[in-house]
């Protein structure tokens, strides 16, 4: 495992994922709670929402032999970082730092799911792409949607993802928990729902709130797999 801190725009970063299982002690509150929404949106204009790149995925290979997930690379998303697995994914990372494009397999949905939490922590900026482009189409999207107009107090300096547990997978759906240590070393863990859709892994929101997990503080991690930048 490797980190990779690079000067470019950051290849992900998101809404406010930090919202939910609030510290006495002092943690911020972990927006985690992933409400896509919160944030500044680029006003640019962006091509993400048109046919050719929902599409992009089917040209990118997802038949590569899966990779030891021990062996991802770690690269930087503001003060968090996301996993970068050869023949596992992103396949593709774009010019505005989102990355999308993961292998139909165990390791694919882990790396996926992984890679989310870190947008939805590191650059609130991309809010709205991980609301449209990955997120599961229906109510449960169109929820997120509405969350990108608002906004988050929340932080996610200092938070790191240590591990994973894989709590259900087939080639349609999925559930990967993930956990990740605050700056004082708190922890905090959350399962994250993924589908097989337009030949990625997308995300599936609950339609009553918007959001793509709760997190709740956890003991130790126990049962999971420890896997992160500083392992």
């Amino acid at each position: 495992m490797s980190k990779k801190d690079e000067s470019r725009p950051s290849p992900f970063a998101s809404p406010s994922w930090i919202a939910s299982a609030v510290f006495v002690g002092g943690l911020m509150v972990l927006g985690v709670v992933v409400s896509i929404g919160i944030v500044q949106k680029d006003s640019s204009p962006s091509e993400h929402g048109s046919p050719r790149a929902v599409a992009a995925c089917a040209h990118v290979s997802q038949n590569l032999e899966a990779s030891d997930l021990q062996e991802a690379d770690w690269d930087a998303i503001g003060d968090v970082y996301a996993p970068s697995v050869a023949g596992v994914g992103p396949a593709l990372v774009e010019t505005d730092g989102f990355r999308r494009c993961f292998a139909r397999s165990e390791p694919g949905a882990v790396v996926a799911a992984a890679t989310y939490v870190a947008i939805g922590s590191g650059r609130p900026e991309l809010s709205d792409r991980l609301a449209s482009d990955a997120t599961l189409p229906g109510p449960g999207r169109d929820a997120a949607i509405a969350q990108t107009d608002a906004s988050s107090t929340g932080s996610s300096a200092g938070l790191q993802i240590v591990a994973y547990q894989v709590a259900r997978y087939t080639t349609t759906d999925a559930e990967i928990r993930i956990a990740v240590r605050s700056v004082d070393g708190r922890l905090v863990a959350g399962s994250v729902p993924l589908r097989w859709a337009d030949d990625d892994w997308k995300l599936v929101v609950d339609p009553a709130t918007g959001r793509y997990v709760e997190l709740a503080a956890i003991p130790n991690l126990a049962g999971m797999a420890p896997w992160g930048a500083n392992q």
